[in-house]
């Protein structure tokens, strides 16, 4: 199943996989989430208008070192998106599947986030005005069809290079999965897209809009640049479709194109001869249904039968087509990997699409991730590709590829643990799991090196010996153990042969807190060891509701006897007698919803805490007598927001309890009563949480954005806070003066939109009123003491 490189350090595990979802239970989970903020809403750079308690660290990857699909070379995440300055080619934007935004001023050398804080970093598609480069349009959603393929929050445009960003469009009005979007290159006032709508434009820059074609998903879009009233649509198993009047009317492209079959679509014109059109169809079991051309601008199509299955059988997740901008027969595809026989990367032609070769193996011995999702090209023929792997880029045509992951942090990671011995004698302080660059560890630098390879699942240390850990791939197969970096072999159990029911990649795989060599993992029912692996038994039936997998299971400190379990589909469970017997008490609360995580207090074994992943009403509980009664504890936490990892301190009274979501990371002091939105943690999706009270740290594991760590809120910050009748500071929007309500003499400092402080005083405990007349119009950011933040608008 594996074998290893420098023989004790690294596993290579199968090819990285994918998990798909379907258009309908994309749609079905974009639309239970509302819109975050509303259109008109101005995002500033590195602001927020939220609540904070903690100081919060990216930790990296920036970038995962040594990543076994990359060529043993630096890798990051999953780049969905490209855009190139046409008058500056070092300029480049760049998007994470649920990473934002980043932007290059040299070429892709050094990279920055320049949209952290906009209500999705999701990533379906960038554009660039030429004629003022400084606007630029972003549509949020990423349309790949994969399992964490996130939603978006409608459309966004700067007109200053990212430094602002304005909502313009909701998602309800343009779609929740936006795959491409263009400008008109004569007038920035016209802008078309693609998503799950079909097609819409827009005439005034993206504020308003028309639905003029709404017959399926639309999988990308094309424009004359010579002609920009002249557009050609693809639309997920409809086929190609033709506006000559700027998108006001369509027909339907037939002569020469299949009528069924196919799914999505892919399209690429040639800048030098718009003519010239490729559009690559996918079958309906994910392989290519074939590449066909045109060469009288859309009229009449060809099939080009020598075109490889570059997209192997996943075409629904990895495809992308461009045209050399200097010459129409040379054109790129990009597909999977070049893994064995009639496998492919990125394939290439120069004879119009009669031929192709394979260029993902660069000559210069650098070789591209796989998975390609897009290309683009600068305006010095440079040639840039995103894959599940970050970016890379080609001078000379993909003859040679550089590497532009060094300072790119995207990872999308689906675990996390942090070993008992941080600091102390562990070589690999944090592990994690991640979408397609496998299990890799950290050990104090930003810089992560990858242990195991492919997809990473769950990751465990064992607490009586944390030298001591386990990686894994996808549904919990090749389960490795490892001692100091030291592969001791594979301990999977039956349950791979067995049709067992698996989360992807986020099962339960946990320590007995009170047996050394004792470990349980989840399928759809519960499975345990007790000689680390060796062996494995099942000590429960099926604990779901009968086609779902386990999401979360706890042990009691102190009473192994004592488990619970969580589904995903909304099912608990509890057994008080080690396994032999289990009794359902989720009370029928929670629906058809995951339970991401189940914590018990180490000192009240009958006191539960969980999250239920779905966006409205209850989404905390907690009970005091082992799931006879729940309580919610949702408190004023907002509606519109996933549950979607908890992470519980009991070391404090009462537990802190930190909550991640699909739209960054929250923390109550006080129950579940009231919320705190973590400012310094990017607004995406937090699918595990990690917490050691024994070293004092808490990681949160970002699906986009890399891990980020903080230490523990102290029992003496929580009781201050908690005495706090009203908020630190207020109001928000600020006309006269501002109230600040401290526990303690302490200093306030203030700081305007770029980070430059403009104010600084010592303030007194108690309530103190700050006139604001000495402050210009605009959005400031206070810092009271040394750890609370707030934002403020002052008008």
């Amino acid at each position: 199943m594996f074998f290893t490189i420098s023989l004790i350090f690294f596993a290579v595990l199968p090819r990285p996989r994918v998990s798909y979802l379907g258009p309908e239970d994309l749609l079905r989970i974009s639309r239970s989430v509302p819109d975050r903020v509303p259109a008109g809403t101005v995002f500033y750079r590195g602001n927020s208008l939220d609540d904070t308690l903690l100081v919060w660290d990216f930790i990296g990857p920036r970038p995962i070192l040594n990543e076994y699909w990359s060529g043993n070379d630096n890798a990051s995440g999953r780049v969905t998106a490209i855009a190139v300055d046409p008058t500056n080619p070092n300029v480049v934007y760049v998007g994470g599947a649920q990473g934002g935004i980043w932007k290059s001023t040299d070429g892709g050398n050094n990279w920055n986030p320049i949209t952290d804080n906009l209500s999705s970093l999701a990533t379906g598609s960038i554009a660039i005005f030429p004629q003022n480069t400084d606007i630029i349009y972003y549509g949020t959603g990423e349309q790949n069809f994969s399992g964490d393929s996130y939603y978006g929050d409608g459309f966004f445009v700067s007109h200053n290079g990212g430094i602002t960003w304005t909502k313009t469009a909701e998602k309800t009005t343009v779609g929740g999965y936006i795959a491409r979007v263009l400008v008109d290159p004569n007038d920035s006032n016209i802008v078309h897209i693609v998503s799950d709508m079909g097609y819409l434009r827009s005439l005034d820059g993206g504020y308003t809009w028309d639905n003029t074609l709404n017959v399926n998903w639309g999988t990308d879009l094309v424009l004359n640049p010579n002609s920009p009233n002249i557009l050609i649509a693809a639309l997920k198993s409809s086929g190609l479709w033709m506006s000559t009047d700027t998108g006001s009317t369509w027909i339907h492209l037939t002569n020469g194109l299949p009528s069924s079959g196919f799914q999505r679509i892919n399209l690429a014109i040639s800048p030098s001869n718009p003519s010239v059109i490729y559009a690559s169809f996918i079958a309906n079991n994910g392989s290519l249904y074939g590449m066909y051309k045109t060469t009288d601008g859309g009229s009449t199509w060809t099939l080009l039968p020598n075109t490889p299955n570059y997209v192997g059988y996943q075409g629904w997740y990895d495809n992308c087509v461009i045209v050399d901008p200097q010459n129409p027969n040379i054109v790129y595809a990009g597909g999977v990997f070049p893994y064995g026989s009639n496998y492919y990367g990125v394939i290439k032609s120069t004879d119009g699409g009669n031929s192709w070769i394979d260029i993902t193996m660069g000559n210069n011995g650098v070789r591209l991730h796989p998975d390609q999702h897009t290309l683009a090209f600068g305006s010095d023929g440079t040639l840039f590709v995103g894959n599940d792997g970050g970016v890379w880029k080609s001078t000379d045509g993909g003859d040679t590829w550089i590497n532009l992951n060094a300072t790119l942090g995207v990872t999308q990671f689906y675990t996390v643990s942090i070993s008992p011995d941080m600091n102390i004698s562990s070589p690999d302080d944090i592990l994690g799991g991640t979408q397609d660059n496998g299990a890799v560890y950290w050990s104090g630098s930003v810089s992560w090196t990858q242990r195991a390879s492919g997809d990473g699942g769950p990751v465990v240390y064992e607490w009586d010996s944390p030298n001591i850990y386990y990686t894994t791939y996808v549904v919990l197969t090749n389960m490795l153990k490892w001692d100091n970096g030291i592969l001791l072999g594979e301990v999977t159990g039956p349950w791979q042969n067995q049709g067992d029911r698996v989360s992807w990649c986020n099962a339960p795989f946990i320590t007995d807190p009170n047996q050394p060599n004792t470990l349980y993992a989840g399928t759809h029912r519960v499975w345990k060891t007790t000689n680390s692996g060796n062996s494995w038994s099942t000590i429960s039936n099926d604990l779901t509701a009968g086609q779902g997998h386990l999401r979360a299971l706890a042990v009691a400190h102190g009473n192994s006897n004592i488990i619970v379990s969580g589904s995903s589909d909304g099912r608990v469970y509890i057994t008080k007698n080690g396994g032999s017997s289990w009794n359902r008490i989720d009370q029928n609360l929670f629906g058809g919803n995951a339970i991401p995580d189940i914590w018990i207090n180490p000192s009240n074994i009958a006191q539960i805490y969980l999250c239920v992943d779905k966006a409205s009403g209850g989404r905390i509980y907690m009970s005091n007598d082992t799931g006879n009664v729940w309580i919610d504890i949702t408190g004023d936490f907002p509606e519109g927001i996933r549950a979607q990892s908890l992470g519980v301190d009991f070391s404090v009274s009462p537990p802190v309890l930190y909550l991640g979501t699909d739209y960054g990371a929250w923390i109550s002091i006080n129950n579940g009563s009231h919320w705190f939105k973590q400012t310094g943690v990017p607004n995406v999706a937090v699918y595990d949480i990690a917490i050691q009270t024994n070293i004092g740290k808490v990681a949160l594991a970002t699906h986009g954005r890399g891990m980020w760590m903080s230490d523990l809120l102290t029992g003496v910050q929580e009781n201050q806070e908690i005495t706090f009748k009203e908020p630190l500071v207020y109001p928000t929007i600020v006309r006269k003066s501002f109230v600040v309500n401290a526990p303690s003499k302490t200093t306030l400092r203030i700081f305007n939109s770029v980070g430059q402080l403009v104010s600084s005083s010592v303030i007194p405990e108690g309530y103190t009123h700050y006139n604001t007349k000495n402050l210009k119009s605009g959005v400031y950011s206070l810092l009271v003491g040394n750890r609370y933040k707030k934002i403020i608008v002052i008008k």
